[in-house]
């Protein structure tokens, strides 16, 4: 790990399906206020819909976006 330098410009994508496990999935759209940073973000699933919700904490709302 000494030596690890990672710049971000040749990593491989990630794919959407590859974070479910990371967090949480839950099959309703968030609406609590987290109470940990790990709760901050959340996988809503909807079929095969997945959208990532983050918590602003500055707004004190949730935002989302679609996953493709």
């Amino acid at each position: 790990m000494n030596n690890h330098n990672h710049n971000g410009i040749n990593s491989p994508r990630l794919q959407p399906n590859a974070i479910i496990g990371f967090y949480p999935t839950v099959s309703t759209i968030p609406t609590n206020i987290p109470s940990s940073f790990q709760d901050q973000i959340q996988i809503y699933v909807n079929g095969g819909t997945l959208t990532l919700y983050i918590y602003d904490v500055e707004n004190e709302t949730w935002r989302k976006v679609t996953l493709t």
